[in-house]
């Protein structure tokens, strides 16, 4: 796998958690599900991408 997409991927993690985490302040709680199962997936090509497992909450 390429190391840029790797990158990428990190990056995109940070910011899904960084939205999530921003829906819940706001009580915004459905959006931040629906941005909770997407964070997973994320999550989980990052963990296939760099061949480890990521703690998640």
């Amino acid at each position: 796998m390429m190391q840029d997409e790797t990158a990428y991927l990190h990056t995109l993690a940070s910011v899904y958690n960084h939205l999530m985490q921003n829906l819940i302040a706001q009580k915004r709680y459905d959006e931040a599900l629906a941005t909770a199962r997407e964070t997973e997936a994320v999550n989980r090509r990052l963990e296939t991408a760099t061949k480890s497992s990521q703690i998640s909450a």
